[in-house]
């Protein structure tokens, strides 16, 4: 619930959360305020509540708020999330709202947003008000330290329940300057349901000739059994199919030097010894006479893939089914396990050959995505996020690439951001909270043209390198959250994963996502208490850059 009384600043205590049970009120004690405000109040207190809570149905009580400078383009961001609860069991049922023209607009795109549409894109944010933080700030420390609603909030500022002041009288809500006219403009229901030729799924079998002789974890049953799952479960057939094709050398070279190229182009003139040789040379990688060309249709149909979106614009999406990944590869030599960075690539054309000014790359992958980040660290074009498995540097890629303080140099200071998880063991909590409160907050200011996703599933539970355990349902609502985004023209490119009854499973539900199907329930109480710090020591670096990321009160 979120109400804007007009309050005394001495009463507001009286009216804030009853937060013992499951009552959260949210007063806001100014008019006046804009998108941005909801905003905040969404990602750091209803979707980390509603989270915890896991409803099995969602009533909205829904108006177009008086008093307020929301555009009717925010409603449907505000709804789309809470469609990843519930299993999409979501009811609006309408409440106020006065002036007709506003109010038919916005009960229209969230009536269009239920029905399968891409959300509209929203106007550029403003600050969110001093006030506003002052409410977030009260609501959250009312909630004790181990639910995903006070991950943000330091626990100096955390009161225990027993500290909530008595109840006060309740002022009334006054419904002045309202609009009795009729709308001037009819309003049309946008869309309808997800139609299939909306995502589009490109594969190739030709990835599947890059193998090794002996056991390896990056194996051609990967794709296999990704495919398998996309068919049986009906999914495949819902999609538009793009054809794949081979990446030219000049694509190649948009990130890559002519150094690594030259590498990968004699390997098939080599014996097998001397491939064998030339795999163990390099850094966690191998080689066969097939290489090139799998390397080649990965990065290639990636490039298809986008183009499609792009092309077919609004509210179009698509699933790459590829291999080799790509994000480890840096400019100058291929490395763990990636011969050509295929997301980077893919990146490259969309700001030279399709024009786009703003590029979000979201890199789930359990290893910091190495080769992508170098690739654009001083590109305030592109907007990497990274959640990845750190531990101080020791897991793979070794160093410090992947900590929170690398934020990207010269233009490119912002624009860069890692979360990068302490401990095993990272699971859904962990995830979900780091998308609300941290990677939903930058990437709705960022306000991006295209979303790729480097989707490495090696986070996944039973994945024999990740050591982590993030369910495949979660990763069908962390794409369900990035939806909103760009007017829904996303890619889902594949990277790492390794169990493969994980990575079907959630490839499969990240593609049922984006057509439109209700993701699966979480289960997101008992939150790691290392990524609490990792996120609130990322959200201090991170703040600087972004008016919408946490601020904490002061002393």
């Amino acid at each position: 619930m979120l109400s804007a009384v007009d309050l005394p600043p001495t009463n507001v205590d009286s009216h804030l959360a009853r937060t013992a049970k499951n009552i959260l009120n949210l007063p806001l004690t100014k008019t006046d305020l804009g998108d941005a405000d909801y905003l905040a109040l969404w990602f750091y207190v209803v979707l980390p509540a509603a989270f915890n809570f896991n409803p099995d149905l969602v009533l909205v009580s829904a108006s177009a708020v008086n008093h307020m400078r929301l555009s009717p383009a925010l409603f449907p961001h505000l709804v789309r999330p809470l469609m990843s609860l519930a299993e999409g069991k979501v009811a609006l049922v309408l409440e106020g709202g006065y002036r007709l023209d506003s109010l038919a607009e916005s009960a229209a795109l969230s009536l269009g947003t239920l029905l399968g549409s891409p959300c509209p894109l929203l106007p550029p944010l403003g600050p969110v008000d001093p006030t506003t933080w002052e409410t977030l700030w009260e609501a959250i420390s009312r909630f004790g330290e181990d639910l995903l609603i006070s991950c943000f909030l330091t626990s100096a500022f955390v009161k225990p329940l027993s500290a909530l002041p008595p109840e006060g009288s309740q002022p009334p809500f006054p419904t002045r300057h309202t609009n009795p006219s009729p709308p001037t403009l009819a309003i049309p229901v946008p869309g309808g349901p997800q139609q299939p030729s909306r995502v589009a799924l490109v594969y190739d079998a030709r990835m599947e000739c890059h193998q090794s002789k002996k056991y390896h974890p990056e194996n051609p049953k990967r794709v296999q059994c990704i495919m398998e799952n996309l068919k049986s479960s009906g999914v495949a057939k819902r999609c538009a199919r793009v054809n794949s094709r081979e990446a030219t050398d000049g694509e190649v070279l948009t990130v890559h030097d002519k150094s690594l190229l030259d590498i990968v182009k004699r390997i098939k003139n080599l014996k097998p010894s001397e491939q064998l040789s030339l795999g163990e040379s390099l850094d966690s990688i191998y080689v066969n006479g097939e290489t090139e060309e799998a390397a080649r249709v990965a990065s290639g149909s990636m490039l298809e893939l986008m183009a499609w979106v792009i092309g077919r614009g609004r509210g179009h999406s698509g699933v790459a089914v590829i291999r080799p990944p790509g994000h480890h590869a840096e400019s100058d030599e291929p490395s763990g396990f990636c011969i050509f960075n295929n997301v980077a690539i893919a990146v490259q054309s969309a700001l030279d050959d399709h024009q786009l000014k703003r590029v979000l790359v979201v890199d789930w992958d359990v290893h910091h995505g190495n080769g992508i980040q170098n690739a654009f660290l001083r590109d305030p074009r592109v907007l990497y996020i990274s959640l990845h498995l750190f531990l101080g540097g020791s897991f793979y890629p070794e160093g410090q690439g992947g900590a929170i303080p690398v934020v990207g140099e010269g233009k490119g200071k912002g624009f860069n951001v890692n979360i990068p998880w302490e401990q095993e063991k990272m699971g859904d909590p962990e995830y979900i909270q780091a998308f609300l409160g941290l990677v939903l907050p930058i990437c709705y200011e960022f306000n991006p043209e295209l979303v790729l996703v480097s989707a490495g599933f090696d986070a996944a539970v039973d994945d024999p390198l990740g050591r982590c355990s993030v369910t495949p349902a979660c990763y069908g609502v962390m794409t369900n959250l990035l939806c909103p985004l760009a007017e829904g023209k996303m890619v889902v490119a594949l990277e790492g994963g390794y169990n493969l009854a994980s990575i079907s499973s959630a490839m499969t539900l990240c593609a049922k996502a984006l057509l439109g199907d209700p993701p699966g329930r979480l289960d997101c109480n008992n939150m790691n208490k290392s990524a609490r710090t990792v996120l609130q020591l990322a959200s201090a670096v991170q703040a600087p850059f972004w008016r919408l990321v946490f601020k904490q009160p002061p002393k």
